[in-house]
């Protein structure tokens, strides 16, 4: 069920977000098969994998109220990024803030911009003053924007796509 005052929609500096929708299964096909960007979360997925993440992602949005946005900027989709409850390799009932941009916008800020984004959103509309997030090993520029956000590294757990960082915010 979606929780009365639900974020479907929200700006900051230079991005647009919208609650993600079956609409953009083309774009996150596309997106999901770019080795490079999905290098760290898992590799590669094909149309049927790619669907089954998206379908998954829209009922987290009707079960918790919060979910995936997609990221705009000046009428150009660079990724998509949010709120979800953390995989559970973690061990505990949390949210997790996770991205992911497109390579061609990699390198400009966006990646901190939205993880900023979705922090404040999660304080403010939703009363999450805790959450967390996992990066892959080797993924030391996620970790860097996590960390500039006001995450810290806790511990290494075991994911079923290799080991991950796991990080707080408080």
């Amino acid at each position: 069920m979606l929780l009365e005052g639900s974020v479907v929609a929200f700006r900051t500096e230079r991005l647009s977000a919208r609650r993600m929708t079956p609409d953009d299964a083309a774009y996150l096909e596309r997106l999901h098969r770019d080795a490079s960007v999905m290098r760290f979360i898992g590799g590669v997925r094909d149309a049927e994998a790619s669907g089954a993440w998206l379908a998954r992602n829209l009922e987290h949005w009707d079960e918790y109220g919060y979910g995936q946005w997609m990221l705009d900027t000046d009428g150009s989709c660079i990724g998509r990024g949010g709120l979800r409850m953390i995989d559970e390799c973690v061990g505990e009932d949390l949210v997790e803030v996770g991205y992911v941009i497109e390579r061609l916008f990699w390198g400009q800020g966006f990646a901190t911009e939205a993880t900023r984004a979705f922090v404040e959103v999660a304080a403010r509309w939703y009363g999450l003053d805790e959450l967390g997030a996992i990066t892959m090993e080797g993924n030391d520029v996620s970790t860097r924007v996590l960390e500039k956000c006001g995450f810290v590294h806790e511990r290494w757990v075991d994911h079923p796509v290799g080991r991950h960082r796991f990080l707080r915010r408080r």
